[in-house]
């Protein structure tokens, strides 16, 4: 069928969202908010395309960011977290080689180190690597299959097991007076966060990522309070029929109370009660203490890809590389992950 690609421009946003809303492969990161939260915060310049038909219907979208990095500039969908890439209308689907050829083109001209595009796992429609680009495992993702559960039949009955003890756990944790409260306390949020990252040698997003986060989408933010303590931060995406939980941060003077465990009950039992489809853990680096925690949910565990051009550059595109690399001297001298540490996450998309 006949299309044809455009950049984006503001006459497209009302097409663009009712796309993302209509769409069933579509994430947060696809949407028009979470453009404005990256523009807004990092002031990176977008390449997102459009695909329309014959008749000017938006049939296609691409979202994309031009990044300049300590080793460069790339190209990544979506920068930071989870999932990215194009989605376009099944009937349509040729126009993904036109979206490809896009950015391996502007690659090409313009003496960019890479293109990376961050896919949904387990999507068969996407098949990138035969338009010149290679597939390239990125972490594994955990997910719960609730579509049609019952959390207390299914979930807190069924998938919480004997074994894994995760009943006992959130059950003992209530008692110990832990309580859950969602609420949009940005303050609260990111001093828990920074000292999640202090404690894992990770330079930190700055806060102006999470105001934004909660200014522009339906992000929740929840939190474990031991009395009126905070102990436990969860930040989590919501968005079409998939609920990401992306931001678990804690203090870990309390991590005895069991609080992160009484933080992922809530979201899942949310999820389950708003007729979500998926709990998605989020990205998890294998063989770490965080896999082996997803674990114990019950959850399925799949590979995540990126897909990279040109091939060669797989190995800069890897994000672990660089984050030790930091971690060394931060852990070390932690005064660098305040002074300097926003700087340097925005350098490692």
């Amino acid at each position: 069928m006949r299309y044809e690609i455009f950049p984006f421009s503001s006459n497209d946003e009302t097409d663009w969202e009712k796309f993302v809303n209509n769409h069933k492969e579509t994430t947060i990161f696809h949407t028009i908010g979470w453009k404005k939260v990256i523009e807004l915060t990092f002031g990176f310049k977008p390449e997102y395309l459009v695909v329309k038909d014959s008749d000017n219907n938006l049939v296609g979208i691409s979202p994309a960011f031009n990044i300049k990095t300590f080793f460069g500039r790339v190209i990544v969908s979506q920068p930071f977290f989870e999932y990215g890439g194009p989605i376009v209308d099944i009937e349509f689907g040729e126009a993904y080689e036109d979206i490809l050829n896009f950015y391996k083109n502007k690659c090409d001209r313009e003496r960019i180190d890479y293109a990376e595009l961050r896919v949904l796992p387990n999507n068969e429609n996407i098949n990138f690597d035969k338009f010149g680009y290679v597939k390239q495992f990125k972490a594994y993702d955990f997910y719960i299959d609730i579509k049609g559960k019952n959390y207390e039949k299914d979930i807190w009955f069924g998938l919480y097991t004997k074994k894994s003890r995760v009943r006992n756990s959130v059950r003992n944790a209530i008692e110990d007076g832990v309580r859950v409260s969602e609420e949009k306390n940005i303050d609260v949020y990111y001093e828990l966060y920074l000292k999640t990252m202090a404690k894992l040698g990770t330079p930190p997003m700055p806060k102006f990522l999470f105001e934004n986060i909660a200014k522009y989408t339906k992000a929740r933010f929840t939190f474990a309070y031991l009395k009126d303590v905070p102990i436990g931060g969860m930040m989590s995406f919501p968005f079409n029929n998939r609920d990401l939980m992306v931001g678990l941060v804690s203090d870990e003077n309390y991590l005895n109370y069991r609080g992160n465990d009484v933080l992922y009950n809530e979201q899942i039992e949310y999820a389950t009660n708003n007729r979500f489809d998926v709990v998605d853990f989020g990205r998890t680096r294998p063989d770490s203490d965080y896999e082996r925690y997803k674990k114990k949910w019950g959850a399925t565990r799949v590979e995540m890809f990126s897909y990279i051009y040109p091939p060669s550059a797989g190995e800069h595109a890897n994000p672990y590389k660089n984050y030790d690399l930091f971690s060394r001297f931060t852990k070390k001298m932690p005064w660098m992950l305040t002074k300097i540490g926003p700087y340097v996450a925005k350098k490692f998309p």
